[in-house]
């Protein structure tokens, strides 16, 4: 069965040297079910460089499910892939907090002050916190993905991680 990328696993960089290095060590190994492929709503919430390893390998990968809101699998992304435990610089995380709030949004100060019984968007300070970022850095990138959204052309480059 092949799956596609779920949109919080595909807000992270792609990196086909991780690719190589997985492929390679899992031809000597095999696959380590230690670290399963993590599949929510049918797509991968993360492991696509596992997944992609193991197919140019020739192993079957071990697979897990996620059950979860859209908040929860960003949360579950952004903790296990964005706040230090993986290598990704200050772009590749402001690509992802762009997707991430273009997902869940971002709550308004106005807002914080009548959240009816918590449903609502996460605020600039609940995204910094689960990013493990200053909340300066956050209202740094809210003020330029709001300057991108405004420009059409802006807006279409910044929709990949390339752009």
């Amino acid at each position: 069965m092949y799956y596609s990328y779920s949109k919080p696993c595909s807000s992270l960089p792609y990196k086909e040297a991780q690719v190589k290095f997985l492929t390679e060590r899992m031809k000597q190994v095999g696959y380590d079910d230690n670290f399963p492929v993590v599949i929510w709503n049918g797509s991968i919430l993360d492991g696509r460089h596992r997944y992609n390893a193991a197919d140019l390998a020739g192993v079957n990968p071990n697979f897990s499910v996620f059950e979860g809101t859209e908040q929860e699998a960003w949360d579950y992304v952004s903790a296990t892939n964005v706040d230090g435990t993986r290598h990704i610089n200050s772009e590749e995380k402001q690509f992802f907090y762009a997707q991430l709030a273009d997902a869940l949004g971002v709550r308004t100060k106005a807002e914080n002050q009548h959240t009816p019984n918590g449903v609502s968007s996460p605020s600039q300070s609940d995204h910094a916190k689960s990013l493990g970022v200053h909340l300066n850095t956050i209202n740094r990138w809210e003020k330029e993905r709001k300057e991108i959204a405004a420009d059409p052309e802006l807006s279409l480059k910044a929709s990949t991680p390339e752009g």
